[in-house]
């Protein structure tokens, strides 16, 4: 891979990053920062496998 793929590589992941954080309304960095803190609990809505589990887990 040279350097053009790489930047065009780097590019399109920023593209879907960008996209995600329209999506969730939040970005990234805020996220990063909760994920190394521990304090992921405000982003269980955003997270629909976790959410499917917890409604999962209340009907046993």
């Amino acid at each position: 891979m040279d350097i053009h793929e790489l930047v065009i590589e780097m590019n399109l992941l920023e593209r879907r990053l960008t996209l995600y954080e329209e999506k969730y309304g939040v970005l990234s960095a805020d996220f990063y920062t909760a994920l190394t803190a521990g304090r992921l609990a405000r982003y269980d809505d955003y997270d629909e496998t976790r959410a499917d589990f917890q409604s999962m887990e209340r009907h046993l």
